[in-house]
């Protein structure tokens, strides 16, 4: 069976990444964007970990609205260098988060089949209404990340 990278074009990527015991699987590749207020750096201000991010100025936010994105997707012990480096200067700087700012993360899944993509969207599907339950804010209501229980068609295009 094909694996999903193939079957849309995109080749596996091969990184020399160390693992990170906090990730139940350190090989996947993700990618990962963070919005934050209150987040938009001087020039040329230099902190730890930005070789990792790509911050753009974001108009949808508020008060100098930032989103730090990857530059690159990362797994293991990198993404965990930068997500540790921003929270740190978030911290530092007090960037302010609020019901317009979000986060989000991609998973590579290029190497799996379609059996086992078609088995992590069953799962997530399962836990869905948990999740934004917990995210809490009617973020349901949010046309920006309709969760699936509110879509019509998307599971149909899994076959």
């Amino acid at each position: 069976m094909s694996s999903v990278g193939k079957l849309v074009g995109k080749i596996p990527l091969k990184t020399l990444h160390t693992p990170h015991p906090d990730f139940l699987n350190s090989s996947t590749l993700i990618g990962v964007e963070i919005e934050a207020e209150s987040a938009v750096l001087p020039k040329g201000y230099v902190w730890e970990g930005m070789q990792y991010w790509n911050p753009h100025a974001d108009d949808s936010l508020r008060n100098n609205g930032c989103e730090y994105a990857f530059v690159a997707p990362l797994f293991g012990s990198d993404a965990v260098a930068a997500l540790r480096g921003l929270c740190n200067l978030a911290a530092k700087k007090e960037f302010k988060v609020s019901a317009r700012t979000g986060l989000h993360v991609h998973v590579d899944v290029r190497d799996m089949d379609m059996i086992q993509f078609r088995s992590m969207c069953v799962l997530y599907s399962m836990v869905e209404k948990m999740i934004y339950r917990w995210v809490g804010d009617n973020r349901e209501e949010n046309i920006f990340c309709l969760p699936w229980y509110h879509s019509e068609g998307d599971l149909d295009l899994l076959g």
